[in-house]
């Protein structure tokens, strides 16, 4: 009780301290700490918005520190917002507009955390009053450190501001020993909201060359920039890398305007550009620039499988025409490719749409192992070798063939994936044709069974399927391959 009630007038004695000043700049210290400086930031997520004909919310962060790295060990602070700005009133735990304490297990003391700072650490929304005391001698707050986090609500155009009053840090958390105090000084923050028509407005636009193609297709993508006065620029182009891939970047005269005399200048190299499914250019100056209209680059592209190839645009731009925006590139539609050569029959739908046919090789782009095949003279397919061609894989079918079936090994089922009724179905094969359970295999199952490419279904097949069924960290797994 005695140190509830020491922490209580320790705070008390903290007001008493307190000097009426501004709510931002500079509060006088006293003592041996006069000369030393508290200092009290708050930071908004976004200081510039744009009317939206509605609320919005903004989350500021606060924070504390001891310039002169000499522990504080009690302060408090009142928020003053401005008449137009709401600041919540419950705890992040509860509420979707909250507020919250920062770095708990470091600031907050407790009889589960007995090496926090402060026995006493508390906001009090209605009086909007924070304190925090009841620290050891050696304890307290000395680099910048997050305090508390709070949401604010706008609504409207105009500024809108949260500072701080009453601010004090001291040396002491009871009254005998609250005899001295920093020199605390305030930075608040200010969100501005300006009407919707200022917004700035993307740099950067860029056009596609066709709207449709079919696997095997190239089309390209031009990235260009319109009449701009800027520092620096991060461009994005980000593409759906499960259907396209890059083949080649060209550098166009916007380019080589922006790399000229800059500080930095980098763009994505192919083999990245297909890896994050991103073409990205970064170049920073120190002055500001200004650039006519001109194509920064041109990205050719290759439709890899049947799908949407859609694009999007990321632009950051510093200067008086920066922006930062992010906007649909477009899209490109991506069909299957006209049969030109052997005519495929898929198991299952699934493999529809990823396969080309060029002449008599059937290109499979597929994530599970697969076999392309043809009918022999004895009724049984005939298993073509996979050649593997970057992530594909190439069927060439002997001069003749005409149709060809393309399955996904040990799919016996045809329900994508290789599974307990896969090996329930082999398993039933291998038993006498007398026996109850007994199955008889179609042309195509046994194709798709026969793991091993000898033409028969035997327990060699049966084993390398439970096999490729195990964990990955089994000693005995073994993945089917193409």
């Amino acid at each position: 009780m005695k140190k509830v009630l020491s922490l209580v007038l320790s705070l008390v004695m903290l007001l008493s301290l307190v000097v009426p000043v501004s709510a931002e700049g500079t509060y006088p210290g006293s003592g041996n700490l006069a000369d030393k400086t508290a200092a009290f930031t708050i930071e908004a997520d976004e200081t510039t918005l744009y009317d939206n004909g509605g609320e919005q919310i903004v989350k500021f962060h606060i924070y504390a520190e001891s310039v002169d790295n000499v522990p504080i060990r009690a302060f408090q602070f009142t928020l003053e917002p401005s008449a137009n700005l709401t600041l919540a009133t419950e705890l992040a735990e509860n509420s979707s507009f909250s507020y919250g304490y920062m770095n708990t297990d470091t600031l907050i003391k407790s009889t589960t955390n007995v090496d926090g700072m402060y026995s006493r650490f508390e906001y009090t929304p209605g009086s909007r009053y924070f304190g925090a005391a009841g620290t050891d001698e050696d304890k307290g707050i000395t680099a910048r450190t997050e305090v508390m986090t709070i949401m604010g609500k706008v609504n409207g155009v105009g500024e809108y501001t949260l500072s701080m009053t009453g601010v004090v840090a001291g040396n002491g958390d009871a009254p005998d020993k609250v005899t001295q105090k920093f020199t605390s000084t305030v930075a608040g923050a200010t969100v501005t909201v300006k009407p919707e028509n200022e917004r700035p407005q993307p740099n950067l636009s860029l056009t596609l060359s066709k709207s449709n193609v079919k696997v095997g297709d190239t089309f390209t993508a031009t990235l260009s920039n319109k009449g701009m006065n800027i520092i620096s620029i991060i461009a994005q182009m980000r593409f759906n890398k499960d259907v396209l891939e890059v083949v080649s970047i060209t550098e166009n005269e916007g380019y080589t305007n922006l790399a000229s005399g800059a500080k930095t200048a980098v763009i994505t190299t192919v083999a990245d550009a297909n890896d994050r499914g991103v073409v990205g250019i970064s170049v920073a100056k120190t002055e500001e620039t200004t650039y006519p209209v001109k194509d920064i680059v041109t990205v050719t592209f290759k439709a890899k499988v049947a799908g949407e190839g859609w694009f999007e645009l990321y632009e950051s731009t510093d200067g008086t025409d920066g922006c930062e925006s992010d906007i649909s590139g477009g899209a490109v539609t991506v069909e299957a490719a006209a049969v030109t050569g052997v005519t495929v029959t898929a198991y299952s739908e699934s493999l529809a749409s990823s396969y080309s046919v060029n002449g008599q090789t059937v290109t499979v782009t597929y994530d599970k192992p697969c076999k392309v095949g043809y009918l022999g003279s004895d009724g049984k397919y005939v298993a073509i070798s996979a050649v593997a061609s970057g992530s594909s894989y190439a069927f060439t079918a002997p001069d003749g063939v005409t149709e060809v079936v393309l399955v996904i090994k040990g799919d016996v089922d045809k329900n994508d994936s290789v599974g307990s009724s896969d090996k329930s179905v082999l398993a039933r094969s291998l038993l006498p044709s007398t026996h109850k359970f007994y199955k008889e295999l179609g042309v195509v199952e046994s194709f798709a069974l026969d793991l091993d490419d000898n033409g028969v279904i035997g327990s060699s097949d049966k084993s390398l399927l439970a096999r490729s069924m195990l964990p990955s960290t089994h000693r005995f797994y073994k993945a089917l391959t193409w």
